[in-house]
C-alpha cells in the first residue's frame, strides 16, 4: 500500500521503522510536528494529505487512556472534515502488530484461517476490547461477516459476583484497564469494517439480537476472561458451530482465572462433538466441531 502516516511521534516512527518492504510511506501528516522530514519521509500538515496519491492514512498514535482514545476521534473528525474517505482511514497500532507477530495464538489464527475459509458461516467474537485481534480476524477472513460482543466498559459487577475468591482478585486487578475498551477504534482498526457489526451490551442478553437471524457460525473468538458469559458463549454457540468450525477460548490455562475452566466442565454436554487441543500459547483451548 502507498500510505500517509499521521503522527511523526513514537508510534509513526516505529511503523515507518517496521514497514519497510510491506507499504510505501508517502508522507507523514503531523499538526505539530514542524521539523521538514522524519526518518528521510517529508511531513505535512493534515490540509496537504489530498494533494498525494495514497491508499490508506494510518493513524499512528497512542490509544490505550480515554485521553489518547478522544485524541484519536478528533484526528479521526479532521480528516473526515478535510475530505479523507471513510474507507481510507485506518488506526495502526504498530507496538501491537509488532508484538502479535511472536504470539502464538496469532500464528495460529493465521495458519487456521485458509481452513476457516472453507467452512460456511459468520464469526464471532466475544470480548473485543481495543479491537486488536478482531482486526486481525477482519484481516485474515474479510469476505465473512464478523459478529463483535463486548461492553466495551470494562467487566459487568453482575459476572464478577459469581467468580471465585481467586478469579476476583485478579480480575479486580485488571479492571482499570479492561474499561477502556473501545468500539469506535475497534472498527478504526479494522480494514474491512463495513463486514463486521459490534453488539454493545451485556453478554448473554446482546445474544438475542442474533436470534432472527438463525445463522451457522465457522468461527467464535471467546476472550471475556469471565465465568458466568463464557459459559453462556460456550451453551449458545455450541450448536451453531459448523462441522469443522472452531471455538477458540482464551485463559482457559491461566490459573489466575479458574472460572474459564469452571465454563467448559458445566458445558460438557453441549461440548460434546468438539475436539479439543492447546494451540501453545500457553493461555488457550481450540474446541473443533466434528
Amino acid at each position: 500500500m502507498k500510505v500517509i502516516v499521521f503522527g511523526g511521534g513514537r508510534y509513526g516512527r516505529d511503523y515507518i521503522s517496521f514497514c519497510a518492504g510491506h507499504d510505501t510511506v508517502v508522507a507523514i501528516a503531523d499538526n505539530y510536528n514542524n521539523v521538514p522530514s522524519v526518518l528521510g519521509h517529508k511531513v505535512i500538515k493534515p490540509n496537504e494529505i489530498l494533494n498525494y496519491d495514497y491508499d490508506k492514512v494510518l493513524i499512528c498514535l497512542r490509544d490505550d487512556t480515554r485521553e489518547y482514545q478522544e485524541i484519536i476521534s478528533q484526528v479521526y473528525n479532521q480528516l473526515i472534515a478535510i475530505g479523507i474517505p471513510r474507507q481510507k482511514i485506518l488506526l495502526n497500532n504498530i507496538r501491537e502488530e509488532r508484538l502479535q507477530m511472536v504470539i502464538p495464538r496469532t500464528i495460529f489464527m493465521k495458519n487456521i484461517a485458509e481452513q476457516l475459509k472453507n467452512v460456511a458461516g459468520d464469526m464471532v467474537e466475544c470480548g473485543v476490547f481495543l479491537g486488536n485481534f478482531a482486526a486481525l480476524i477482519n484481516k485474515l477472513l474479510p469476505e465473512k461477516h464478523l459478529h463483535l460482543f463486548d461492553t466495551f466498559i470494562g467487566f459487568d459487577e453482575r459476572d464478577m459476583d459469581k467468580e471465585d475468591e481467586a478469579g476476583k482478585k485478579w480480575l479486580s486487578g485488571a479492571m482499570k484497564g479492561h474499561s477502556v475498551g473501545s468500539e469506535f477504534l475497534t472498527l478504526l482498526r479494522c480494514p474491512n469494517y463495513e463486514n463486521i457489526t459490534t453488539y454493545k451490551g451485556y453478554v448473554p442478553d446482546t445474544f438475542s439480537e442474533l436470534d432472527y437471524i438463525k445463522n451457522k457460525y465457522s468461527f467464535v473468538n471467546l476472550d471475556m476472561d469471565l465465568y458466568a458469559p463464557t459459559l453462556s458463549a460456550l451453551i449458545y454457540f455450541s450448536t451453531r458451530v459448523e462441522s469443522g468450525g472452531l471455538i477458540l477460548l482464551h485463559d482457559y490455562f491461566c490459573e489466575d482465572i479458574p472460572g474459564i475452566r469452571k465454563a467448559v466442565f458445566e458445558a460438557e454436554d453441549a461440548l460434546s462433538d468438539f475436539i479439543r487441543f492447546p494451540i501453545g500459547d500457553g493461555y488457550s483451548l481450540a474446541l473443533m466441531r466434528k
